[in-house]
């Protein structure tokens, strides 16, 4: 069972929400899929595993990572193999440079290259988290994280750029011409050439972008919360809104060679854009959060983290009597909420500006209002808060 908290802190309001998810199962929703240009389809894998991320190997198969350093590659049907690990630390996601070895990045600025079987370790200067990480043509990289930007040259040195927002950067890839673009929290996107860094906004504030995948016609896709999916071009910062009709957040995207765009995410989110159209691939069946999806030809495969769902919780109940300051009325306590019809339980505390404890109130979660009793004058009790 998980026990969770909502925590609020608006005036006039209780302090948080509780709740209880029973019966959790680990790995349960974990599945790999397929995706094509015939739907989606779940994979008989060999292999259950809360995966990270991951990257493409430009070969038809790619890498996907687990916990503490656990990693696989992935080939062209699926199919995953267990590779050494890559040191001990949690990576993210990855890249493949020209000589076909693997650049991984993950918790507290780990870095490892594999070379077939060989992990070398590199030295990233940072103890911050990195979540994403791109090669251009010309060999050089750019990793980004936890309010950190890192460039990483052909010889293989990585050194911080200036101009890194505060904002984690949770997605980069690299353009046709060799610079990278970036987005992250609060709608950040950015630009790097070489050393210099250019900062945009490619979507409101209110967003956060997850993953980023250069198209053909030079613009680059953005995924990310609420449903989020835009075309943002980062020579004129155009930014085209796709309308995908949902508001579910994603945390993956691919772009396969047949011209198509896979976006996927929360709760079994998997959808397809082709010919300028949406069509939704997800099955009755899946409910899994995607958090890797790999490129493979005209196909794509996806792979799951294991999550847990928290609540429902009350959002923001506020009491209308009695109000904050004001003259409460008749003994009556009542309140208003967004949230579950029928919560569990209420539990309040009422208090004056005297110097008498207050009263602990605990109620019914099928009610919202209740009149309490004058309790004035029965003996040895302290009385119910004053006037106001």
């Amino acid at each position: 069972s998980l026990y969770s908290e909502a925590l609020v802190s608006v005036m006039d309001t209780y302090p948080y929400a509780a709740s209880i998810s029973n019966d959790h199962v680990r790995l349960a929703a974990v599945r790999n899929i397929r995706v094509d240009e015939g739907g989606m389809a779940l994979l008989d894998a060999d292999v259950r595993a809360d995966i990270a991320g991951g990257c493409a190997d430009g070969n038809g198969g790619g890498f996907v990572f687990g916990h503490a350093g656990a990693a696989w590659a992935v080939d062209a049907d699926g199919a995953m193999t267990a590779l050494p690990a890559l040191g001990q630390r949690t990576k993210r996601a990855c890249a493949v440079l020209a000589d076909g070895s693997m650049l991984a990045v993950g918790d507290h600025g780990s870095i490892h290259r594999l070379t077939g079987a060989l992990v070398q370790a590199e030295l990233s200067g940072t103890g911050r988290d990195l979540l994403a990480v791109a090669v251009n043509a010309q060999g050089d990289a750019v990793a980004v994280g936890e309010g950190i930007l890192l460039r990483r040259t052909s010889g293989g040195t990585w050194q911080p750029l200036i101009g890194a927002p505060k904002n984690p950067l949770r997605a980069v890839t690299a353009l046709h011409d060799g610079r990278f673009a970036a987005g992250g929290d609060a709608g950040i996107g950015l630009r790097v050439q070489g050393d210099l860094v250019t900062l945009a906004s490619p979507w409101p504030a209110t967003r956060n972008l997850r993953a980023a995948v250069a198209l053909a016609d030079h613009t680059v896709l953005l995924a990310g919360d609420a449903g989020t999916v835009v075309l943002w071009d980062p020579d004129t910062s155009v930014i085209e809104d796709l309308g995908l009709p949902i508001a579910e957040d994603l945390q993956a995207a691919a772009a396969l060679s047949d011209g198509t765009v896979v976006v996927a995410g929360a709760r079994g989110t998997v959808w397809r854009h082709a010919a300028g159209q949406w069509k939704d691939l997800g099955l009755s069946s899946f409910g899994g959060e995607v958090s890797t999806l790999i490129a493979s030809s005209g196909k794509a495969f996806g792979f799951c983290r294991d999550v847990a769902t928290l609540g429902p919780f009350v959002w923001l109940p506020r009491f209308t009597s009695p109000r904050n300051g004001g003259v409460w009325d008749q003994r009556t306590v009542a309140w208003t909420y967004d949230g579950p019809d029928q919560p569990s339980l209420w539990s309040m505390t009422l208090t004056d500006n005297s110097t008498m404890p207050g009263w602990d109130i605990l109620a019914s979660g099928a009610i919202s209002s209740f009149r309490l009793p004058d309790l004035g004058m029965a003996a040895g009790l302290y009385p119910l808060p004053g006037d106001t």
